[in-house]
């Protein structure tokens, strides 16, 4: 199983302050199953690109040993903000943002986006321009997405992927659960993931909220459903970082 988003690397962002809570949180994963995990800490364009890069790799360097403890493969990428700023940057820094390997970016905008020209220019650029796929962080968080489900279906025309955070399967209004589980029916949403930042207020609770899926849904169709994130990653694999 795939966890396509998280925040168990230490000491970068809000996620994780330290190894022995990243250790944790491995732990925690690999207990219910997890055996792919995305590691996507926050960047702001605003930052440096080279600092985030150098920080990124002093954070994984401290939790890489982790991965065959636990039988936990690591794929190394972002949660990156798409602003105009991101777009000014070299196509080869952006490649080091996506998840290794691949042409795949978790991105993510304000919580009041309405998907409106300016955003969706953004995310063509990114398409066309830089010949990435963005992928939608935590859909179910954006009002835009989840009132209008054809702008979601225009992103998605685009050559966007669409993320659901796991625990909003369970927390979410009788309403909101109906659609996620819908959209990931539908083959709307691609990836899922716990978005974990700590083992107290957001830790990672995956078996959980995949059990409420199989419940709904069927144990075949959720094994089915980790098979094609895992070739979605394959199929976006990139001949510059491969």
């Amino acid at each position: 199983m795939i966890d396509a988003h998280t925040h168990i690397l230490p000491e970068i962002d809000d996620g994780a302050p330290d190894v022995s809570v990243s250790r944790a949180m491995l732990e925690r994963l690999a207990v219910q199953g997890v055996t792919v995990a995305c590691l996507t800490p926050h960047y702001s364009p605003s930052d440096s690109l080279e600092d985030f890069l150098l920080l990124r790799e002093k954070s994984f360097r401290k939790i890489k040993d982790f991965g065959p403890e636990f039988n936990i493969r690591f794929s190394l990428g972002s949660e990156t903000f798409l602003t105009a700023e991101l777009l000014s940057k070299p196509k080869e820094y952006i490649e080091q943002l996506c998840l290794n390997g691949t042409k795949l970016l978790l991105v993510e905008f304000p919580y009041t986006c309405a998907f409106g020209d300016r955003t969706m220019y953004f995310i063509e650029a990114l398409i066309c321009d830089f010949e990435i796929k963005p992928v939608l962080a935590h859909i179910e968080r954006y009002k835009a997405l989840m009132s209008n489900e054809s702008v979601l279906d225009e992103l998605i025309d685009k050559g966007c992927v669409a993320q659901i955070n796991l625990n909003s399967i369970r927390r979410g209004t009788f309403i909101a659960k109906r659609k996620l589980l819908r959209f990931i029916r539908d083959g709307k949403a691609r990836f899922v993931g716990t978005d974990c930042h700590n083992m107290t207020s957001r830790p990672p609770e995956y078996k959980t909220n995949i059990d409420i899926i199989v419940k709904k849904l069927g144990e075949r169709f959720v094994r089915d459903f980790h098979d094609s994130m895992e070739r979605l990653i394959a199929a976006e694999r990139s001949d510059v970082n491969a």
